[in-house]
């Protein structure tokens, strides 16, 4: 086991477009910007300075059909022309890398994909989302049933949306097409010879292209008693925080609130081409009652004031429902090109629990879309919450809920909803996991959830489900339509060191185009915490561990909440284009450790930067709990 010591010194939517305008790839910026404001919403999700770069760049050397329209179908005319799009359960071609919504850290990648027997004559199709015309496309040749391809040098991806897909033959000679996905490609990211590390949310909140990073501290003062702070932290060229911190990120407060318990990116739930984020509020009190709020906070073209947030807050009707204990960006689940967020209450209707589910809105209306309730009393259903990205190949993503005291035995559960195009999802789940037989009879089964990425490059999205009552961490494999009931991989840690409480997943952190994990123990070594990282292997295993530890014998929980950011350098130019995983610590009050950050830079390489020197983002001492939540996975 290799220990990186951190020292406390310092889809797309898909098969029906409106008609469009053709428009030239290789036209001037300034023209595809006007051809893509008369587009229509239906269509324009990236910002205008983001849309007008990507085209004109990434066509470069792309080939004769660039430049084409999409049709009516979604499919480019001239190369898919009259291709009928292949269902979630049917065999076919289908997409496998970049993952489906993930966020590039490069210019340059690698498409993977999975063709099925039977099936001849595969392209790629690489379409630019704002201006809706093909920007790359090339013929690929498969090796067994896997293809994998590498463009050419000179091909780059430039800031903004894309969608790609494959197209192929069946054994009747009729032109196929599988769903398409989306992937983004960060504003500063680099040229790095065909490495692109993947993040699975968008993280950019002011579009310069850096990431942002929301820090909770829900036991700051604020003028009471826990009233809570959370603040952003925006990155340079260089990697450092740029000053000290913004201006503090609050809202009307109340004692006892603890704002900033729970962080999370929300990606871009607005289609303005900027990151969103939410912030939990655990004890708000509505009327005379604890129920628990979030409130969003909106992307901003600022780095002084990088948020703006919204007029209400999200709360829930029932009371001690703890609503905001979960909080997730789900990526994009209704194919509508916007990113969709979920807030669990596990604690609604005597501890049954709930889930609800909120859709990306165009005019910022954060309508509740509907509801999802626990099947049986006292279950603690949506104490945690996860997108998983596309499970069953169909375009859409998909999601899960955990329910710690769920199942037979009430040894834990795990539901499972597919995304639909229509946005109206059924009321029941698709499947539901139980623990596994071999599990410890006192478990806590779903007590965090997460996307695993691709794992074995098969073209489905799998599943991580942490059970830390009895130390385990459970690898789940899509089957294309659902999840097999037997865990793939068991990882094994401690009891004592909660280990599986927080679970970070669906990213290549070292841009070897294989998914990494984090897991997270934050009573590992009496205390003071602890986050295991496994890297992901071509033939779909998780091993290589590396651990991330706090300072010895200040017992302040690190690994207590996970996230990952984009490329955010450190300096290190051979290390462009891997994302920063950061590590929540929130302190000990008893030791006057107000809590800290850590963040760890993934490396080409070795996998981590082998020397972070490290990176730490501070508290104020009055911040109290700084680092409970990090805009990831957050545990209770």
């Amino acid at each position: 086991m290799r220990t990186i010591a951190i020292v406390s010194a310092i889809s797309l939517a898909g098969c029906a477009l409106a008609p469009l305008r053709l428009i030239d790839a290789n036209a001037n910026t300034d023209a595809a910007a006007r051809d893509e404001a008369a587009l229509g919403d239906a269509a324009v999700e990236a910002s205008l300075d983001a849309s007008a770069d990507a085209a004109p760049e990434a066509a470069t050397d792309a080939g004769p059909d660039t430049g084409q329209l999409m049709g009516p179908a979604g499919t480019p005319l001239g190369l898919c022309t009259a291709a009928r799009a292949i269902g979630s359960t049917a065999l076919g071609v289908r997409p496998a890398l970049p993952w489906s919504n993930t966020t590039l850290t490069a210019q340059r990648t690698v498409f993977q994909g999975v063709v099925e027997s039977g099936f001849s004559d595969v392209r790629i199709v690489v379409v630019n989302h704002a201006t809706n015309t093909v920007v790359y496309t090339a013929a690929l040749t498969a090796a067994a049933n896997r293809v994998d391809h590498n463009p050419p040098r000179e091909q780059r991806f430039g800031n903004g949306v894309y969608r790609w897909m494959l197209c192929a033959r069946d054994a009747m000679n009729e032109l196929r097409h599988s769903a398409e996905w989306r992937f983004r490609v960060s504003a500063t990211a680099a040229n790095n010879e065909g490495r692109a590390g993947m993040i699975p949310l968008f993280t950019d909140m002011t579009g310069d292209g850096f990431a942002e990073v929301l820090v909770g501290a829900p036991s700051s003062m604020g003028g009471g008693t826990r009233r809570g702070v959370a603040r952003v932290f925006s990155y340079s060229e260089m990697g450092f925080v740029s000053g000290a911190q913004s201006a503090a990120v609050t809202t009307s407060l109340q004692d006892d609130d603890q704002f900033g318990y729970n962080t999370a990116m929300l990606g871009d739930i607005n289609g303005d081409g900027l990151a969103d984020a939410a912030v939990a509020l655990p004890g708000y009190r509505a009327v005379s009652s604890i129920s628990g709020a979030v409130r969003v906070f909106l992307g901003r073209r600022d780095r002084a004031a990088p948020l703006e947030q919204t007029s209400t807050f999200l709360t829930s009707a029932t009371a001690s429902a703890s609503f905001g204990t979960s909080l997730a960006g789900l990526g994009d689940i209704n194919g509508d090109g916007l990113d969709d967020f979920a807030i669990g209450g596990p604690s609604d209707r005597s501890n049954t629990g709930m889930a609800r589910l909120y859709l990306g809105d165009r005019a910022n209306s954060l309508t509740l879309s509907q509801s999802f309730q626990g099947a049986t009393a006292g279950e603690q259903f949506a104490f945690s919450i996860a997108g998983l990205g596309d499970i069953n190949g169909d375009g859409l993503n998909d999601f899960a809920v955990g329910s710690p005291d769920g199942g037979a035995m009430q040894r834990g559960s795990v539901a499972i909803w597919l995304g639909a195009r229509e946005g109206r999802l059924p009321s029941t789940p698709a499947q539901r996991l139980d623990a596994p037989a071999s599990a410890m009879m006192a478990t806590d089964f779903g007590y965090a959830v997460s996307a695993a990425g691709d794992v074995n490059h098969d073209g489905y999205a799998d599943m991580l489900v942490g059970s830390p009552a009895e130390g385990m961490v459970y690898l789940y494999l899509s089957t294309g339509a659902a999840f097999g009931t037997t865990p793939m991989q068991t990882f094994t840690g401690a009891p004592v060191e909660q280990y599986g409480r927080t679970l970070l997943g669906g990213m290549d952190l070292d841009a070897d185009h294989h998914a990494d994990i984090v897991i997270g123990a934050p009573r590992a070594a009496a205390g003071d915490g602890a986050a295991y990282v496994l890297r992901g292997a071509a033939d779909g295993s998780l091993n290589d561990e590396r651990t991330i530890r706090g300072a010895a014998g200040v017992q302040n929980s690190t690994g207590i909440s996970l996230a990952v950011v984009g490329d955010v350098h450190w300096g290190r130019a051979q290390s462009a284009g891997c994302p920063t995983v950061l590590v929540g610590a929130p302190g000990n009050i008893a030791l006057s450790d107000p809590g800290r950050v850590f963040a760890v830079h993934g490396d080409p390489i070795v996998g981590f930067d082998d020397m972070p020197m490290q990176r730490e983002i501070n508290a104020a001492m009055d911040e109290l709990g700084f680092g409970a939540g990090v805009g990831g996975a957050r545990s209770r």
